[in-house]
């Protein structure tokens, strides 16, 4: 939903139609494919000309010679946004005031402070967040000088993701595994909503022992997967456990960080409860900060069912319509596993969250860019019609690509010579 408080607010707009710069950070290795899908949709969907820059990189030199149209802000760069790796981005975009400027992010519950001011200092004029609307006045509209909060979810459905959902898709037969899941630890300054993540799966196991269940259960940063290997993973899987995304302190001052790292140095064994009664209680809940994970549409797409902790999940699934709803206490773990265990149920569940969060296209990046391009037409920017320019811009940008990979290039050969 679009919050604009003062109707006469006046955007700042350009003439210019040279497309529009997108800021990315990806690592130059596989990754996983949820954060790759996300940066390509704009090139992929938009009617605008997307130049996309992997800051990752380096600046491009040529960027500084070409006017853009605007200039989105990728999750990506974040929290390097603030950090020195950034800084010849951070010069180009302050330069540049009356550059339209729009942010996505997430993981918006740290760095609160330095988000804010890094808002106010390159002078965002739209932001795109997790938080639900309820929740902007609160974070953006009181502590920035941004007045237009839209609402988005991490992510969305891709015709590459249906496409892999066709190929990799398994009978339930030729599953080899009954329940499986992924997962990293979190800091204990997230608050309860983070610590669900891996507890899900350390209870899981727990409680499935007596049982004959197989499952591939990990929270190991070395046991993730990334490119397609994911995908196979979930297709093998009958069953994938999983929680909301986000977490439930929203560390807008920054305290909760620094008193519970304190509380730490002074006793570093304590466990999350020790260290949550002692100084975290009084952080939880204060604002709200939980959303749908892009597992669940890829878990939709491989028709693989979902075992989940009950949450709202944007009011966009329901418990037993689209997944197995599990009680954070495991007071139901048995009834889980009842119904798990009725391959017609696992089916129709499965069944439903495809026709609901696939086949409908409800949830489709084309309509989630269609909307983006809506946003876009409101800030008087329009496409670039002129092809030779655009083929010339897009010629620029790729020799600075390229000399830029040499130079990395260069600069690891050189570094392995010298040991």
């Amino acid at each position: 939903m679009l919050i604009a408080l003062n109707k006469t607010l006046t955007l700042k707009t350009t003439n210019n139609s040279n497309g529009i710069l997108l800021l990315y950070r990806h690592p130059l290795k596989a990754n996983a494919p949820a954060l790759k899908t996300h940066i390509e949709s704009f090139s992929k969907y938009s009617k605008h000309d997307i130049w996309s820059i992997n800051t990752k990189l380096g600046f491009p030199a040529s960027i500084d010679r070409i006017e853009f149209s605007a200039v989105i802000l990728h999750y990506s760069v974040f929290p390097i946004a603030i950090d020195e790796k950034f800084q010849d981005f951070l010069h180009y975009l302050k330069l540049r005031a009356s550059l339209p400027k729009i942010a996505f992010f997430q993981d918006e519950h740290a760095l609160c402070k330095e988000r804010f001011k890094f808002i106010n200092d390159v002078g965002v004029d739209v932001i795109y967040t997790l938080l639900e609307h309820s929740e902007h006045s609160k974070v953006y509209l009181a502590n920035t000088d941004c007045k237009i909060i839209k609402h988005t979810l991490t992510g969305y459905v891709d015709d590459s993701l249906i496409n892999a959902g066709r190929k990799l898709s398994l009978p339930d037969n030729k599953r080899t595994i009954d329940i499986g899941y992924r997962a990293r630890e979190l800091p204990y300054y997230m608050g309860k909503g983070g610590l669900e993540k891996t507890m899900i799966a350390k209870e899981f196991l727990r409680h499935s022992r007596p049982t004959s269940l197989i499952t591939n259960i990990e929270t190991g940063e070395k046991s993730r997967f990334n490119g397609d290997s994911w995908y196979r993973f979930i297709a093998k899987c009958k069953a994938m456990l999983g929680v909301e995304a986000g977490v439930s302190i929203f560390d807008i001052d920054g305290n909760a960080h620094k008193e519970c790292d304190k509380y730490l140095l002074e006793n570093p064994k304590a466990s999350f409860n020790e260290v949550h009664n002692a100084v975290l209680t009084d952080y939880e809940d204060k604002i709200y900060y939980r959303t749908l994970s892009p597992r669940i549409f890829e878990c939709a797409a491989l028709r693989t069912c979902m075992i989940l902790f009950e949450g709202r999940y944007n009011d966009i699934l329901k418990p037993m319509i689209h997944y197995i709803p599990l009680k954070k206490d495991f007071s139901n773990f048995q009834d889980v596993i009842n119904i798990f265990s009725d391959a017609k149920e696992r089916m129709r569940l499965s069944n439903n969250a495809y026709k609901d969060l696939i086949a409908s296209d409800k949830y489709s990046y084309k309509n989630f860019i269609r909307d983006f391009d809506k946003q876009l037409e409101k800030m008087n920017i329009t496409p670039q019609t002129n092809k030779a320019k655009l083929k010339q811009i897009s010629a620029m940008l790729k020799r600075d690509e390229m000399a830029l990979k040499f130079k990395i290039k260069k600069n690891r050969i050189l570094k392995n010579f010298s040991r």
